[in-house]
């Protein structure tokens, strides 16, 4: 009888090996979000508003998440090449990049280059700053107001006017006067807003319209002159300078944004965990006050609140574009 007990022990412990090995080995348990360094794509060149506001939460962000945050400068198109290399990336969290209205919102409207939608291609996660657009001239112009300035250009018909690409939203505006009164001004497109401002202050150009970190500074020394400013109110950093909703175009009434963003389909926890890291660094003094320099205001919200305000804006900049007659190109 002991023989047989044994014999039996024997054979399902045997069994037991046989099945284990059949069984599917556990899956290993997922490291926690981030495990890696996080890559943020700004779709302009080095030193214009985008680059600047990302490089200042870059760091911050890296040490609320425990690893770094790179900025990668992917310039071209308007900003739409960047922009679909961020729509383009896996939905992990590790690729995310910086957006304006022109680069999520109008790019689709106006790039075939631009193969993503404004609501279905993103996973929106926080605004980051408000930042009006400036339209400024060379002194050479002896030119204060967007009246002057319309005057001036039809005695130089073909003036250029610079931007960070076609069909922003700063071109739109080009567009949109020759439209209206009877202009002929030539748009000059660069890869990113600051090199057309450094090209009015070198005199290659009479006129560029940026985000106004670009060029508050030289505003301010006089090297510029600000003669409009796209925002629905007056930035507090120049009260003096009117907005082209007070002026020539009672619709344009809307603050520029920059916001953080990535591809469709991040999961809810890594969202929410970059957004808490989000309002942590835009909430430090020494980060604050330098998005204050630069003109901007530190502006952080849902996800869910963001995704609403890039709903609403759509119809705005259809509209527009619809006014200025361009064509997806």
């Amino acid at each position: 009888m002991t023989r047989l007990l044994k014999h039996d022990a024997l054979r399902l412990a045997a069994l037991a090996v046989v099945t284990a090995a059949m069984l599917p080995a556990p899956a290993p348990a997922q490291s926690p979000y981030p495990a890696k360094p996080v890559r943020i794509i700004v779709a302009y060149a080095a030193g214009g508003v985008a680059d600047v506001m990302a490089r200042l939460i870059a760091t911050p962000l890296g040490a609320d998440l425990g690893q770094p945050v790179i900025v990668e400068n992917r310039a071209g198109a308007g900003g739409a090449i960047g922009t679909q290399a961020c729509v383009a990336a896996a939905p992990d969290g590790y690729t995310l990049c910086m957006g304006s209205q022109s680069s999520v919102i109008l790019n689709p409207m106006l790039s075939k280059e631009a193969n993503y939608d404004a609501v279905k291609s993103f996973t929106p996660i926080s605004l980051v700053a408000y930042a009006p657009n400036l339209l400024v001239v060379s002194p050479r112009l002896n030119v204060k107001t967007i009246d002057e300035l319309i005057r001036w250009i039809r005695a130089n018909p073909g003036a250029a006017w610079g931007t960070s690409g076609a069909g922003t939203s700063n071109h739109l505006m080009a567009v949109y006067l020759n439209r209206e009164f009877g202009l002929k001004i030539e748009h000059a497109p660069y890869k990113g807003g600051i090199l057309a401002v450094q090209d009015v202050l070198a005199g290659h150009i009479p006129m560029a319209m940026d985000q106004i970190s670009s060029s508050i500074q030289h505003v301010r020394k006089g090297t510029l002159v600000a003669v409009a400013q796209s925002g629905a109110t007056r930035s507090v950093h120049l009260p003096e300078v009117a907005t082209f909703a007070e002026t020539v175009v009672p619709k344009f009434r809307y603050d520029s944004f920059q916001a953080l963003l990535g591809p469709a389909g991040l999961a809810p926890e890594v969202v929410q965990k970059l957004n808490g890291a989000l309002r942590k660094a835009l909430a430090l003094p020494d980060v604050r006050e330098r998005m204050i320099q630069l003109g901007g205001v530190p502006v952080s919200n849902s996800p869910e609140e963001f995704a609403a305000q890039i709903r609403e804006q759509i119809p705005l900049f259809r509209e527009l574009v619809q006014l200025s007659g361009l064509k997806p190109q």
